[in-house]
């Protein structure tokens, strides 16, 4: 699928099999390109080359809550009763379940040929997200629901930016903090613990606040991006990247069977992404519509767990396994019908 680069002047409006009267831009959906900083060379092989080589190198006012119309209502059945988001990613089966199938990112990726492993397409997005944010080493980055660190680390040693890293499972932190090694300047690269629904920071301190698919899991979206507004300065910009669901294309089935998987969250589709940054004072400066990688991203991981069923089935636990799987395959299908999308936007707090 074609998607902007970073110095991309502007966002074509197309026609779309979108739901009528989402104000969404979206970019066509061809071939995609490769994307802009991927290109093959001696010192980069591949977009994971990128960031592992940046990584390893030498030492050295608030929104507003939407309406029910406006995004799907919070769920309040829950598939494991009890359980935190938290709760279920400490788990040593789903830790390892998500560490040997999505690999060190945990996000989509953007794909040039569809040929790419998964490892490869994910550093891809996480290299054209940053791009386009183009931090630098005067910038003090937040990031929310950083999974194992890997984004955190390109960001501080690739542009040499101030990153603060959150998450709210003590398992993935764990994993960040041995990640972290001697490679970066001394309080470059932090890693604590936080809830990016109630941020434990003073207003206006960050430059950009980045969000890398974690926002699906959140129980109220409209609060994190407001909390994103309050903690930004004026002119900082937030970067937030989501696989989304068309909740108005679902049937009742399939809107039940997302609302039992994220237990206590929104369901939220692209539109809804955009009037909650709206809503809470952003400006949108650019919207990236990955569909076409949403659809190729599902069906690798579906793959790739259904190649390591033996291997993980010593490890995980039956129950874990068979939802996941059940899961997965759902989200696939949601993807090829286009009623789950992956999307990245780019807003922008007011002077």
């Amino acid at each position: 699928m074609a998607f902007l680069l970073p110095d991309a002047g502007r966002i074509t409006r197309t026609p779309s099999r979108r739901a009528p009267g989402a104000d969404v831009n979206r970019t066509p959906s061809p071939r995609p390109r490769r994307p802009h900083g991927c290109r093959k060379s001696k010192s980069a092989r591949s977009p994971a080359d990128l960031i592992d080589r940046s990584i390893n190198r030498k030492r050295r006012a608030p929104g507003t809550m939407l309406t029910a119309r406006a995004v799907a209502p919070r769920i309040d059945a829950c598939e494991h009763p009890g359980k935190t988001m938290s709760d279920h990613y400490d788990q040593a089966g789903v830790d390892r379940l998500y560490a040997a199938i999505w690999g060190p990112n945990i996000h989509y990726g953007v794909y040039q040929t569809g040929d790419e492993t998964i490892d490869d397409a994910a550093a891809a997005a996480t290299v054209v997200m940053a791009e386009t944010l183009a931090p630098n080493a005067e910038s003090k980055l937040l990031e929310v629901g950083c999974g194992y660190g890997t984004t955190a680390r390109y960001l501080a040693e690739r542009y040499g930016a101030d990153v603060l890293a959150t998450n709210v499972s003590k398992r993935q932190l764990e994993r960040c903090r041995q990640g972290l090694g001697m490679a970066l300047p001394r309080g470059r690269l932090r890693f604590e613990a936080a809830d990016y629904h109630a941020l434990p920071y003073p207003d206006g301190v960050f430059d950009a606040w980045w969000c890398q698919e974690a926002m699906v899991h959140a129980e109220d979206k409209a609060q994190v991006i407001a909390e994103a507004f309050r903690v930004l300065r004026p002119g900082g910009k937030a970067v937030v990247s989501d696989h989304m669901f068309w909740h108005e294309r679902m049937t009742p089935d399939e809107f039940a069977m997302v609302q039992a998987r994220y237990a206590g969250t929104q369901v939220a589709s692209p539109a809804d992404y955009r009037r909650m940054l709206e809503d809470a004072g952003f400006r949108v400066l650019a919207h990236h519509d990955w569909q076409a990688h949403a659809t190729t991203h599902r069906r690798k991981v579906l793959a790739k767990l259904e190649a390591l069923w033996g291997e993980l089935a010593a490890e995980v636990d039956a129950p874990t396994l068979a939802t996941t799987r059940d899961a997965w395959r759902a989200w696939a299908k949601l993807a090829d019908e286009q009623k789950l999308s992956f999307d990245f936007f780019l807003a922008q707090k007011p002077v």
